[in-house]
């Protein structure tokens, strides 16, 4: 193959021309690629490919010049060595692809076309096959043959006997990897065809029918939470279940955004007071993994527990960051726990839920998994439909068939919408995650009165602001061993920014006099000045005292 560099036969305005990249491999393989560089050609070297002096910007131009003769040189060096094709060649040099190793063309092209998330798995993947088969350095796609998985096969089937890998880790480092070399192949940047004993290609997966985590294995792990960090992993376990056995990646998308009503299902009722105070409310969520929708009921525990994990980070992650974004947004949005992008920010998501799942170990009970959260609320799921794999599916966003899925595209759809919820709240009762809830909220509670976090975590009101104080009302059984069900209590400084709370403005509730008028002989105010900008409101309609609800009300 010759490559080289030559001018664009047609001169521009200004007299330049534009330099050209010539590849030529035979007969029918030729190609121009257009470096983008515009020059005199009077000031070209043509024995050094370069500019002379006198040519304006001659250096910085060099150097453009330069990194194109880099890439036709690692192109030809490839094609030469029949690692490449001709239209590998060509992308070589554009720059486009690297393909000099399966590494380059990890981080060039599939970084490219894959998701975040996706292309770090493979990252992560590749690195693990690397290393246990002492690849130091770029792995070069010829150097995946027979011998080198034949010889990682070996050491895997002697570290899954000391139960120290698992069957399903080889089998993600094998298919990832091939993975990345056919894609590789088919874009033109290798010839390589691994040739591998089939054997070899998959360690088949034993069947585990210990799959699920239990009630009792849930309760005895909130027992077991002595400090705020321990009972977030178990908060963060039961909301993953009581939402159909959603994911981390997922859990971080939930916002008000999402939040639609089963009357209205395609209006978002973010601002709706009326069905917030009701808790007639839904997430209109698809899943991170599959894309698949999904409407998904918020019980009121559920709701509760959100909000009590919101300000449980608040207190325990203020002033973190990740991908230069406050790690839990304000009051702005009431039920985002996160505000990060997974996606953009893999690694930190990932250390972050790691070091929560870590905690179920220190509490010496491993076997509660944030992963076993979906296979628990499936495996229910399963028994108490006596496995309607149509529901199961659709339950939990996977995709049965077109068929089926073409039927299911009105996931809105009343009739959807209460066969699911239906089938979601009986295996939620059944598990017992309502009660469990209850247990999680009287922990809680343990926590505050013993000083391991602040009693705000039980926030019940809007934000009240008096001069640079802020205050809530809480709600809590016993506090300090005396026994009370309100009070109001101080924000410290540090965590103001986050309380910051709109839903105290008279225009932040769409329906806000609509929804009082249907409720004025239902329910007044108690201590109307602490509501600021409400108050006319509120005497207006003559009311004067507030309805506090017991916490034993909000979690029954």
């Amino acid at each position: 193959m010759e490559v080289s560099f030559i001018f664009q036969s047609r001169k521009l305005a200004d007299n330049r021309s534009n330099l050209q990249v010539q590849v030529s491999a035979g007969r029918g393989n030729q190609k121009q690629i257009s470096t983008g560089i515009k020059l005199h050609k009077e000031h070209w070297d043509n024995k050094h490919s370069r500019l002379m002096a006198a040519h304006d910007q001659f250096e910085a131009l060099n150097l453009q010049i330069t990194d194109w003769e880099e890439r036709m040189y690692n192109a030809k060096r490839l094609y030469e060595a029949k690692r490449i094709n001709f239209l590998g060649a060509i992308d070589t040099i554009k720059g486009i692809i690297d393909g000099s190793s399966v590494d380059a063309f990890l981080h060039s092209y599939i970084k490219e076309v894959d998701t975040d998330v996706t292309y770090q798995s493979k990252v992560n993947h590749l690195n693990g096959l690397k290393k246990y088969g002492k690849i130091n350095g770029e792995l070069k796609f010829e150097q995946v043959d027979n011998m080198l998985i034949a010889k990682i096969h070996k050491q895997f089937k002697q570290l899954i006997r000391e139960e120290k890998l698992s069957e399903r880790t080889y089998n993600n480092y094998i298919s990832t990897t091939l993975g990345i070399i056919e894609a590789a192949r088919i874009n033109g940047l290798t010839t390589h065809i691994p040739k591998i004993e089939k054997k070899y290609l998959k360690m088949p997966i034993p069947f585990k029918k210990n799959v699920r985590n239990t009630p009792e294995q849930i309760s005895e792990a909130i027992k077991k939470a002595d400090t705020i960090e321990k009972w977030q992993a178990c908060g963060l376990w039961l909301l993953m279940f009581s939402l159909r056995g959603l994911y981390p990646a997922d859990i971080v998308r939930i916002g008000e955004g999402r939040i639609r009503g089963d009357k209205d299902p395609e209006k978002n009722l973010a601002r709706s007071l009326k069905n917030w105070d009701k808790k007639d409310l839904w997430l209109d969520l698809p899943r991170s993994k599959s894309g698949e929708p999904m409407f998904i009921k918020i019980f009121p525990e559920v709701l509760y527990l959100i909000e009590r994990l919101k300000y449980s980070f608040i207190y325990t992650h203020a002033g973190c960051q990740i991908g230069g974004k406050d790690i839990v947004p304000d009051l702005t949005d009431r039920i985002a726990i996160f505000e990060y992008d997974n996606q953009s920010n893999s690694n930190e998501h990932k250390q972050l839920w790691k070091t929560r799942q870590n905690k179920f170990r220190k509490m010496g009970i491993p076997e509660v998994q944030f992963k076993r959260a979906r296979k628990s609320f499936e495996n229910y799921t399963n028994e108490l439909t006596d496995g309607n794999i149509t529901i199961i599916k659709k339950l939990q966003g996977r995709r049965v068939d077109s068929v089926l899925d073409a039927a299911y595209s009105n996931y809105k759809s009343p009739k959807w919408i209460e066969k699911l919820d239906n089938v979601h709240e009986l295996v939620y009762r059944d598990f017992g995650a309502d009660k469990l809830i209850g247990e999680l909220v009287s922990k809680l509670e343990k926590l505050i009165d013993d000083n391991h976090c602040p009693m705000w975590i039980m926030k019940r009101s809007a934000v009240h602001k008096n001069d640079k104080e802020f205050k809530v009302l809480v709600a809590v059984d016993s506090y300090k061993g005396k026994f009370t069900i309100s009070d109001w209590v101080k924000i410290e400084k540090k965590y103001h920014k986050y309380f910051n709370d709109p839903s105290m403005e008279v225009d932040y509730w769409e329906d806000f006099e609509e929804y009082l008028e249907e409720i004025k002989p239902k329910v007044s105010f108690v201590n109307p000045s602490k509501y600021k900008s409400l108050v006319n409101k509120l005497k207006q309609e003559d009311i004067k005292r507030t309805k506090v609800i017991s916490l034993k009300d909000r979690t029954a």
